[in-house]
């Protein structure tokens, strides 16, 4: 993520008050309904700085599973009928959108994807009613309707 001492700003894997806690589902999916994994690309980064989504297991391993610093697209491959929970790190304060295809092979052979974009507010720097997701110049105007204008990243 940098040099020793840079700043990042993480979302940790564990839950934590007040914080988005990212994560993959494919809990609406059983394993005979799909065959293999479905993947996650990150197809693309927009933003003041890099992305990096990493898990660290019980004796401290760190497994890098996307890292926009790197090159685009990374993929992350997960079974069906599960769910789990990665650090997200960002390089920079700021607002970032990244454009996910999530796919899989049906159990009847077809291939299926569909792919978004998420945004982040990273920071204190920008309120968050201004960002909506998109491909769009930032700060974005603030969305008409209700709804919120943060979307929780938990692809499915």
């Amino acid at each position: 993520l940098g040099e020793p001492g840079d700043p990042v700003w993480l979302l940790p894997m564990r839950q934590v008050d007040g914080l988005v806690w990212p994560g993959w589902s494919t809990e609406e999916f059983t394993t005979a309904d799909v065959r293999g994994d479905v993947s996650f690309r990150l197809d693309s980064v927009q933003g003041p700085g890099s992305v990096a989504v990493f898990s660290t297991g019980a004796t401290g391993e760190v497994s890098v599973g996307l890292d926009s610093r790197d090159g685009l697209p990374d993929e992350l491959h997960h079974s069906a009928h599960a769910h789990s929970h990665w650090n997200w790190t960002f390089t920079a304060e700021g607002v970032y959108r990244t454009t996910f295809t999530v796919g899989a092979t049906l159990a009847d052979g077809r291939t299926v994807s569909d792919t978004e974009t998420l945004a982040w507010v990273v920071g204190n720097g920008t309120d968050p009613s201004t960002v909506v997701p998109g491909d769009d110049a930032e700060p974005t105007p603030a969305p008409t309707s209700p709804e919120p204008s943060t979307t929780v990243p938990t692809p499915s």
